[in-house]
C-alpha cells in the first residue's frame, strides 16, 4: 500500500501539528505534502521524521528562513508549487492563494491530483481525470483534519486531529 498524506494551514500551532504528525507517522506514508501556511520553523521540525514536502502559503512571511530550514531537514527547499510523480500518478500541490492557478492546473487535465489548502475546508472533487483535494486545516477550522490517500485503490480518508 502506498499512502500519501496531506496537511495544511498549521499557522505555527505546534500542539495540533505535533498530534497530526504523530497520527500521520502511524500511517507510514510514502510522502507527506504540507499545503502551506506553515507558520514557523518549529512546524517543519514536527515532520522531520517524515518524507515531507512543503509549499508556501499566503501567511508564510519568513520564507527565506523556512526554506533554509526545510533544506536542512528534508534536502528540499519550500516552493510556491510542488509537482511530483509517485507510482505513475502526478501531483500538483499549491496553497490556493490564487484561485486562477488552481483552475489552470485542473483545466490542463495533466495532473491526476491537484491538492491545495487555504480555505480551511475539506474538499474531494473530481473534474475530468483530475481529483481535487483539500485536507482541511490544522487551525482556524471547526474540525482540525488532515487527509490520507491510498494510491492503490484511490481511497481518500479525512482524519480528525483530536
Amino acid at each position: 500500500m502506498t499512502v500519501i498524506c496531506f496537511v495544511s494551514d498549521s499557522h505555527g500551532d505546534l500542539n495540533v501539528t505535533k498530534r497530526a504528525a504523530r497520527h500521520i507517522a502511524l500511517l507510514a506514508p510514502f510522502r507527506v505534502f504540507h499545503c502551506g501556511d506553515i507558520g514557523s520553523c518549529e512546524v517543519l521540525e514536527c515532520f522531520a521524521q517524515l518524507p515531507t514536502r512543503f509549499v508556501f502559503g499566503n501567511c508564510d512571511f519568513e520564507r527565506e528562513e523556512l526554506s533554509k530550514r526545510s533544506e536542512l531537514l528534508f534536502s528540499s527547499p519550500i516552493q510556491d508549487i510542488q509537482q511530483e510523480t509517485i507510482k505513475n500518478k502526478t501531483f500538483f500541490v499549491y496553497h490556493g492563494t490564487n484561485w486562477n492557478t488552481l483552475e489552470r492546473a485542473v483545466g490542463f487535465q495533466e495532473f491526476d491530483y491537484v491538492v491545495h489548502g487555504h480555505t480551511h475546508e475539506k474538499r474531494d472533487e473530481k473534474v475530468g481525470k483530475t481529483r481535487i483535494i483539500n485536507p482541511g486545516a490544522l487551525t482556524r477550522a471547526q474540525e482540525f483534519t488532515f487527509a490520507s490517500l491510498d494510491l492503490e485503490n484511490d481511497s481518500l480518508t479525512f482524519h480528525p486531529v483530536l
